[in-house]
């Protein structure tokens, strides 16, 4: 047998010798074949105990990486057993750092208890925030100049006006229920989570048609940090959070561990509209965020914390192909934003009034039963200041009545309530993020799905390696 001693990083995600496998097994393979990319000393490993064609069998049962990944957390659509004990055995179980059902017991418990404020229904008119604050008069000129740019926004981009319009319906729907809040990002930024995501669901797909219930709770989770680590000591209340020791700029939402501990949102669409570096509206408009953690700062934290690529060479060689991972993704959303605009509108600059380069943009609908406790109102930098004290359901309130005399309010969220599915926390996102429900942004995700694959095989590939030399040596 080949000595698996130095294997590398081009010999991990190597396709089956053309000697091993007739051409009509190959018409029958799907094009979606998970065990192509697995790394070559644990193609060895297979063809050792099973023969081509019950291989290539196990091909079609462990579609999308189902059973060598989820087995024996997930749902088997296969009968036999004989497969998935093998691949039980071959493969070491790290890929349980990577399963719902783990991260969920890593996660902080839920804050919300009660599921009964979804029947809350009163009789007054349907209203929305942000919208108000549009419709209001303006009570002083800077207001009327703000106002001023976003109509001048709208008016030129039908595309941009639409975003606006659904924020504005969903507000509307969930009024009684739920308190908005907004967040954005740039594109590039905004594929970090969406990697995580990616990673995710594909390590979790198992080969039934429904996905378990546990699965589907996280489809509406974006994963902006990292707070379900075991060893979390993340906050899941304000009454848990130092407000009261903030001070700038010695300890404030720019200081660990605090900026990972919470994320800056506005209680409306348009509060700090036109304030720079403070507004989600002005950062979705430039596609700009605020002090982004690099690409590969984020990579290793991801790694490190699902326990992906423990070998440092062969992390850094799937870093490379990773970024350029999120440039192609950031790109292609970019170029879908314009190409959607009319022919008149891609005349203009891209980037300018009308033709926008637009960012990605967060809905964020709380709960009302846990607003208080997952968010705290506050002024720039997280400190609450003048808000010291009050509600963050008594000043959403404000923002709703008198827009324009809170203009400045802002609000900081606790990600570990953010992150927890039985909160019952929507987030809808517009912009860039769109992109990714289109056709093309179905196929980047794929492309995305395969690298997770060979992510989990190049992180089993010394424990394959371990394997082949005992058997080696047993041959020998």
């Amino acid at each position: 047998m080949e000595a698996v001693d130095n294997l590398s990083f081009s010999q991990l995600c190597l396709e089956p010798p053309e000697e091993q496998v007739s051409s009509d097994t190959r018409e029958t393979l799907p094009q979606y074949s998970p065990l192509l990319d697995l790394p070559k000393g644990l193609w060895l490993h297979i063809f050792k105990c099973l023969d081509i064609k019950f291989t290539f069998q196990a091909v079609l049962v462990c579609r999308e990486w189902a059973i060598l990944n989820t087995y024996p957390l997930g749902k088997l659509g296969h009968k036999s057993l004989k497969i998935c004990t093998l691949f039980q055995f071959a493969l070491p179980k790290v890929h349980t750092s990577t399963s719902f059902e783990e991260i969920r017991k890593q996660n902080q418990p839920p804050v919300l208890v009660d599921s009964s404020y979804k029947s809350r229904n009163s009789l007054r008119e349907p209203d929305s925030p942000s919208k108000r604050f549009l419709t209001t008069d303006p009570i002083t000129p800077p207001v009327r100049y703000g106002l001023t740019n976003i109509q001048g926004e709208l008016k030129t981009d039908p595309n941009l006006k639409a975003i606006v319009d659904a924020t504005f319906k969903a507000e509307m729907e969930t009024m009684d229920t739920h308190t908005p809040f907004y967040h954005s990002m740039n594109t590039h930024v905004y594929m970090f989570g969406y990697s995580v995501k990616r990673l995710l669901a594909t390590m979790n797909r198992t080969s039934g048609e429904v996905p378990p219930e546990s699965n589907r709770a996280f489809e509406n989770v974006h994963w902006f940090r990292f707070p379900q680590t075991k060893d979390s000591k993340y906050p899941t209340s304000v009454s848990q959070f130092p407000c009261a020791e903030m001070s700038h700029p010695q300890f404030d939402d720019h200081a660990l561990p605090l900026k990972d501990w919470i994320l800056a949102v506005n209680p409306s669409l348009f509060c700090n509209a036109w304030t720079l570096g403070e507004g989600t509206w002005d950062l979705f408009l430039t596609n700009k965020s605020v002090y982004p953690p690099s690409s590969e700062t984020f990579f290793n934290l991801m790694c490190d914390q699902f326990g992906l690529l423990p070998n440092k060479l062969v992390r850094k060689e799937f870093y490379r192909e990773y970024s350029l991972l999120l440039a192609d993704g950031a790109t292609d959303a970019s170029r879908w934003v314009e190409k959607e605009r009319s022919v008149e509108q891609r005349e203009i600059e891209f980037g300018k009034r009308g033709n926008r380069d637009l960012g990605a943009l967060f809905q964020i609908l709380v709960p009302k039963p846990i607003v208080d406790t997952v968010a705290y109102p506050c002024e720039e930098y997280g400190i609450p200041k003048g808000f010291a004290g009050k509600k963050m359901s008594v000043v959403s309130t404000d923002v709703e009545k008198e827009p324009h005399k809170n203009y400045y309010t802002q609000a900081r969220m606790l990600n570990a309530s953010l992150i927890q599915p039985e909160n019952e926390i929507i987030v809808n996102t517009y912009g860039a993020p769109q992109y990714f429900e289109t056709e093309g942004g179905q196929e980047f995700s794929m492309r995305m799905d395969k690298f997770f694959m060979r992510v989990l095989a190049a992180s089993l590939t010394p424990s394959a390696e371990e394997l082949l030399k005992q058997q080696s040596l047993e041959v020998d």
